[in-house]
């Protein structure tokens, strides 16, 4: 065989090689997004998570991820930390089989967000606490804080980030049995992991995490301080009307 001849049936192979891998790609891009989520959302929390669905159109990489499910480390009575219907999320597919995933953005309407204080903290603490954990289990000394890029596995790096008109279930002893609804501030980040050239997922997670926590305790601390100063108040005003009456009743 002539030299000529070997070189484009090598071509040739390589050819229908890329050709099928870029068809399995194409047919495959849903399951690969859930399957990453429901492998690296369990990890990265410390609790359960998953995804009931995804749909995303292989030529653009946009799509929906659908019933978003982040439950509560162990120890806390509630069952979830955060819930969305649905998450709209757009992905650059030319990366998914490269080092580092490109994803454009993600974008998480009205979730249902459930804040619950315990004896080590609020369940978001534990949270952060889990994430910061792994991220040290997975990247070592070097995962530390600023969440290098360093570690094994593939790296993401997050254009944009929203979370939107988030409204949170906050349970307290401080309540006295109640439970308070607040609106929560609207959060949007840009480009994590782009100045280091990608993290690793559980380093980005960790960065979303801390983030969403500030929003999360501040409304709820706050929310749980009015209760408690409106509980004060009543019981003052409580204790004025009593006195009144009895002035009244001995005419002073």
């Amino acid at each position: 065989m002539r030299a000529g001849s070997k070189v484009l049936i090598v071509a040739l192979v390589i050819l229908v090689a890329a050709v099928g891998a870029g068809v399995w790609l194409y047919h495959s891009l849903d399951s690969i997004v859930a399957g990453a989520l429901n492998t690296y959302g369990p990890e990265i929390v410390g609790a359960k998570f998953r995804v009931a669905s995804v749909k995303i159109a292989p030529a653009s990489g946009a799509g929906e991820i659908h019933g978003l499910f982040i439950g509560n480390p162990e120890g806390f009575k509630t069952e979830s930390a955060l819930t969305a219907a649905t998450v709209s999320i757009e992905i650059d597919p030319s990366t998914l089989t490269d080092d580092v995933v490109l994803i454009r953005s993600i974008a998480i309407a009205a979730p249902a967000v459930t804040y619950e204080t315990g004896p080590g903290g609020s369940n978001f603490d534990a949270l952060q606490r889990n994430v910061m954990r792994g991220v040290k289990e997975k990247l070592g000394d070097k995962g530390r804080g600023d969440a290098k890029t360093e570690g094994p596995g593939k790296k993401i790096i997050i254009e944009h980030l929203t979370i939107r008109d988030a409204k949170a279930s906050v349970n307290s002893p401080l309540l006295a049995g109640k439970t308070l609804t607040v609106p929560l501030p609207d959060i949007e980040l840009r480009n994590i992991g782009k100045d280091q050239h990608g993290i690793a997922p559980a380093a980005a997670g960790g960065v979303i995490v801390s983030a969403l926590t500030q929003r999360v305790t501040a409304a709820a601390t706050g929310a749980i301080s009015n209760f408690a100063k409106s509980g004060v108040e009543a019981v003052g005003k409580g204790v004025s009307n009593v006195q009144g009456g009895v002035k009244k009743l001995f005419g002073k």
